[in-house]
């Protein structure tokens, strides 16, 4: 909105300038500094217009909301979490046959997204299989720091578990969802 006004005044404040240097009106009403104003308000306008369209976006803040699947098609849930025990959820939107050529990352979020609970320890402690019913269940530990956030996301059977990250973008994922932590991580 803001932006929208300055490129208004800019481009108005600019035609006046170019007018008054062309003819000369803020001389002819006794006024010469005018033409200066003009010729200010326009650099201006235009400075504070580049400011805002160069200056960085701000990073935006970690926001959750509970069992909102990001993607479409193909989905995945988080059915239950229970602490020390077990994660379950499904996938839906891939074909049966289709099931091993895939694999849940579970990730929790503190001060960054760290895969759960284990890396690099191979299935049900580092990713999930998609069972025939398109079910998935993961080992769980409660560790000392609780995690804000869960997500789970669907990737390809050979894609690493990255661990830390500081964006689950920098994942390959097919499907993803991301809830509020329950205090069981």
């Amino acid at each position: 909105m803001i932006q929208t006004f300055a490129l208004i005044v800019s481009i108005l404040a600019g035609i006046a300038t170019i007018l008054n240097f062309i003819f000369g009106i803020a001389r002819r009403v006794g006024r010469p500094w005018l033409g200066w104003v003009l010729f200010g308000i326009t650099l201006g306008a235009f400075a504070f217009i580049g400011y805002f369209r160069c200056a960085p976006s701000p990073k935006p803040e970690l926001t959750i909301s509970p069992q909102v699947s990001i993607t479409e098609h193909p989905s995945i849930t988080i059915d239950k979490i229970e602490r020390n025990n077990r994660i379950w959820g499904h996938v839906e939107g891939i074909n049966r046959d289709e099931y091993d050529n895939y694999k849940v990352l579970v990730y929790v979020h503190t001060d960054k997204w760290y895969i759960h609970p284990y890396q690099g320890q191979g299935e049900d402690l580092s990713w999930a299989k998609i069972k025939d019913d398109g079910t998935w269940s993961i080992e769980t530990v409660k560790r000392k720091f609780t995690a804000n956030a869960v997500a789970a996301l669907v990737v390809k059977g050979n894609h690493p578990e990255l661990t830390p990250i500081e964006d689950l973008e920098e994942i390959h994922y097919i499907a993803k969802i991301v809830i509020k932590g329950t205090g069981d991580l």
